[in-house]
Parts: C-alpha cells; structure tokens; sequence
C-alpha cells in the first residue's frame, strides 16, 4: 500500500458549512487528480515528516490503511482493499 504524507494537499477540496437550518442543493465536489498522485516527498536529514498509515472511523470496529486512495473508496474512508483484520 502507498502511504499518504500528512502534509501531502488533500486530493477533495474540504467543505465547511456552519449555522442551523442549512439546506444544501446541487453541491459540485471536485477532485485533484495531481494531489491524489502526489506520493513522493523530499525529507532532509535533520527534518521530520508524518505519515499517515492507518484510520479508524466513528464507532467501527475496523481500522483501515490510510492514503489517497481512501478519499474515492465506497464507503468513503474504508478501502476494503485495506482493511485490517483483527
């Protein structure tokens, strides 16, 4: 499995709604393709860099790798390909 650095640009652009009663209609979410590749990441000696390895959601039991793959998985977040097996 590919890694995802923590400082890496998501590859779904984050949405923030705040307030009560909010209605939300025909909603455009778009993805950066050239995020979602991005895997490579120059780390001098000396510097420190995360990485992102594994997830875990609400109130599952699963955990699951972690990268940018996870942002186009259904259910989004689980890659089933990535799960982990207790």
């Amino acid at each position: 499995m590919a890694g995802r650095w923590n400082g890496s640009p998501e590859p779904v652009a984050p949405i923030a709604i705040s307030g009560d009663n909010i209605t939300i209609k025909n909603v455009t979410i778009s993805f950066d393709l050239s995020a979602a590749s991005s895997l490579k990441r120059d780390i001098f000696p000396g510097n420190l860099e995360r990485l992102d390895i594994a997830a875990r959601f609400d109130a599952d039991n699963e955990c699951y790798g972690w990268n940018n793959e996870a942002y186009f998985s259904d259910p989004q977040w689980r890659n089933s390909k990535w799960q982990l097996k207790l």
